[in-house]
């Protein structure tokens, strides 16, 4: 098994899996997520925001991007205090 904090899902991984049937597994829903696309067309938009990305990146992205993306994931994990 896998764990992860958070996750950047590419919307187009594939022919037979995307992006948005990887953000509809439990184990993804449960954490906060971010959306990576290079051709976000209408329809694809209107799935994606139906599960509740944190945030959106578009390709081709600048390394401000992912920060900015990161950053409102960040806000999003629970704090651990030691």
């Amino acid at each position: 098994a896998w764990h992860f904090d958070a996750a950047i899902v590419d919307l187009f991984l594939s022919e037979k899996l995307n992006g948005l049937d990887v953000a509809r597994k439990p184990k993804v829903r449960k954490k906060p997520f971010v959306f990576l696309t290079a051709n976000p067309d209408n329809q694809t938009l209107k799935e994606a925001a139906y599960l509740q990305p944190v945030s959106y990146i578009s390709k081709p992205f600048k390394t401000n991007d992912v920060s900015a993306a990161l950053e409102m994931i960040a806000h999003k994990l629970p704090v651990i205090v030691d």
